[in-house]
């Protein structure tokens, strides 16, 4: 069941979202992910949607969809990329655009400089971290 889930359901319901998962309308595809999550884990609706993905053994979209960005932001680094130019420039925050939108290359380069800031933590010796 989780393996037919993951097959139909996610990934029609997350096809490109490393362009769309910053729209507000992520939170009318969310719904349909919890249901399905509540069909494999056999979970009522009282059940916190939060704890649905942790129930079913499936990483939750939040962190699906911020995987989909930065694979999209990796590939974007290599110069013969359509996006390179975009991704490598400098992001300009005065561009006048709508408050509800938020771009994607501001976020792919804070996800690129937080995942690289992450693995360089990772790759610390277990005395040097400063914990």
């Amino acid at each position: 069941m989780q393996t037919a889930t993951l097959a139909l359901v996610h990934s029609t319901a997350e096809h490109c979202s490393s362009v769309w998962c910053r729209s507000a309308y992520t939170r009318l595809i969310d719904p349909t992910i919890n249901n399905a999550l509540r069909n494999v884990t056999g979970c009522l609706r009282p059940t916190p949607a939060d704890n649905l993905p942790i129930l079913a053994g499936i990483q939750p979209a939040e962190l699906r969809r911020s995987g989909a960005t930065l694979s999209l932001a990796r590939r974007a680094m290599e110069p013969e990329h359509l996006l390179h130019s975009a991704l490598t420039r400098p992001w300009s925050a005065d561009v006048r655009r709508l408050k509800s939108r938020q771009p994607f290359v501001p976020d792919s380069q804070q996800l690129i400089s937080s995942s690289d800031t992450l693995l360089q933590t990772m790759r610390l010796p277990l005395g040097e971290s400063g914990v």
